[in-house]
Parts: structure tokens; C-alpha cells; sequence
């Protein structure tokens, strides 16, 4: 339904939290003197006189399509499924995520503010407010995305993070003795919940240790997080699974206990971010254990 024109910024810094703005019909070039300030998405629709359109309409043109009205599947498909794999793959601010367009691009947007609650900023250039019946809905309609009076967040995505705003994550990371050879290239990890939206992992030579990060959901939002905890509660079957194949230089044949592995976890997240000087910390887990190799 759509594409995708991705612009980072020049100096990009993956440990740095950035603005995203979302473009409808793909003109990053328009945006240039934001280009080094912020992620900007181009989302170029195959058909904008669909994608960006409330309801059918016919088209006040002659000789042109008319209107197809399909902006809420074209909204869940970038909000739903598009948003979340970006949010996972770079470092944004979830608090200054813009969404907007112009003409029809900016129909869309403003649209949006009744369907959608997620964009902090919604801008509409020369917005196609023409369209048949608009300005009454957007009278007779409530916007979705309002702000808590005391700390300028949306009611419903009050949002955790990790300290440092990233991405919500748990690390668990094991630690095998020196004489250990870990396998590194065969190193893996799966789950079967919708809790964990990505996994990355890593192998720290200098600690013979690897570390695995749970990404929690497919974006940091709070309310959105527990819903999908909600539905796994207390059913079987949801497993995350690590496997780190490695092998034992020995030297002294007669050593029963060949070393011991230990593991250590941790998640750690907060309510609104640094925003605020971090708010509540709503989740505080740390675990350890050790296993003894023997012979």
C-alpha cells in the first residue's frame, strides 16, 4: 500500500534519542533543514487518492479516480505494523513522533488525530479540508490524542523505557570461565510470545560472556505492553529459548568440576522516560544463578 524513503540523520548516533517524522507522499527533500535534526520516513502511497482519503467519495474531478477511502487501513499498517519494526531498529523518541502531509497527505494527518494516538505532532499543509463532509467530522469528533494536564503525556501511552529512554528491554547475559571456547557463530535464541517484539545478542570476548536483549513488545508503550501480557497470562507454551553451544580446554584430566557458568538478568524500566528526571520505576527485576560443569 505504501513505500518507504528512509533520511538519517548525518552524524547519526544509535545511543542518542532522535525525532522521527513520518511524511506522507515521500518529498523528504522538503524537509532538508530538519534532515541532520531528526529521522525523517517518506511514505510514498501507490494510490493517495486512496490511502489518504476518510471514506469513499467521488472524485470532484472529472476523468480522475474517485476517492477510495481506505486512510484507517493505510494508518494501521504504518502505526500497527510499520512503526513498530522502526522503533525497534533505531533509537526515537517516542514523545516526538510527527506525522503530516500536504494537500491530501495532510487530510490524512489531521484524520488521524481521531483514529490514531500516537504522533505527538500532527501538521497539515495546505490540508485538502474540502473533502465532502470533513469539516463537520472533525466538529462532531473527539480526538484521541490528549495530554495528561500535570505531565504533557497522552493518558494512554504513559510509556516505560529502559534507563536512558531506549527501547524497553530485558538483558541476561552468561558468563563462562576462560578455559570455555564458546561457539560464537552458533549461537541462538527464539521465543513463542508476542511479549518479545525482537532479540538481540552479542559476545563479549574480553568477559567470555554473551548477552541477550529482549526487546518487550513491539513499541514502549505501556498500555500496549500489558495488553499482550494480558492475553498469555497463565496459559503454556510461550517459551524463550537460548542455546550457546560451547567446548572445555582441559589440562588436568584428574578435575571433576570443570568451571562454573553463571547468568544474570535484569530489566529495569520508568514511567515517562528522563523527561521528568525518570519517573516511576514500574518494573525492577534482576536475577542471577550459577551451574557448575562437572565431568
Amino acid at each position: 500500500m505504501f513505500e518507504t524513503e528512509i533520511s538519517l540523520p548525518k552524524n547519526y548516533d544509535k545511543t542518542k534519542s532522535y525525532p522521527l517524522i513520518l511524511l506522507n507522499d515521500g518529498e523528504i527533500f522538503r524537509l532538508k533543514a530538519l534532515k541532520d535534526k531528526a529521522i525523517i520516513i517518506g511514505l510514498k502511497a501507490v494510490n493517495r487518492l486512496d490511502a489518504f482519503t476518510p471514506k469513499p467519495a467521488k472524485n470532484i474531478r472529472p476523468g480522475i479516480p474517485d476517492f477510495g477511502g481506505s486512510a484507517d487501513k493505510y494508518h494501521h499498517l504504518i502505526f500497527e505494523t510499520f512503526l513498530p519494526e522502526i522503533l525497534s531498529e533505531y533509537n526515537i523518541d517516542y514523545e516526538r513522533i510527527v506525522y503530516g502531509g500536504y494537500s491530501l497527505g495532510g487530510l490524512a494527518a489531521v484524520y488521524s488525530l481521531s483514529t490514531i494516538d500516537i504522533p505527538a505532532i500532527v501538521f497539515s499543509l495546505c490540508g485538502s479540508f474540502w473533502y465532502p463532509d470533513f469539516i463537520k467530522y472533525c466538529k462532531d469528533t473527539d480526538f484521541k490524542n490528549k495530554k495528561d494536564w500535570i505531565f504533557g503525556k497522552r493518558y494512554e501511552n504513559l510509556v516505560m523505557f529502559d534507563y536512558g529512554q531506549a527501547f524497553p528491554s530485558i538483558r541476561y547475559t552468561v558468563t563462562f570461565p576462560k578455559n570455555f571456547v564458546i561457539d560464537e557463530k552458533n549461537i541462538t535464541a527464539t521465543e513463542n510470545t508476542a511479549t518479545i517484539g525482537k532479540i538481540e545478542k552479542s559476545y563479549n570476548k574480553a568477559t567470555n560472556s554473551v548477552t541477550f536483549r529482549f526487546f518487550l513488545g513491539s513499541w514502549n508503550d505501556y498500555k500496549g505492553f500489558f495488553s499482550l501480557y494480558e492475553k498469555e497470562k497463565g496459559t503454556l507454551g510461550h517459551l524463550i529459548k537460548v542455546n550457546i553451544p560451547y567446548s572445555v580446554d582441559i589440562t588436568n584430566q584428574t578435575v571433576a568440576k570443570l568451571g562454573t557458568i553463571s547468568a544474570k538478568g535484569d530489566c529495569q524500566l520508568y514511567k515517562y522516560g528522563g523527561i521528568f528526571g525518570y519517573g516511576a520505576n514500574i518494573v525492577n527485576i534482576k536475577s542471577s544463578t550459577e551451574f557448575n560443569v562437572i565431568r
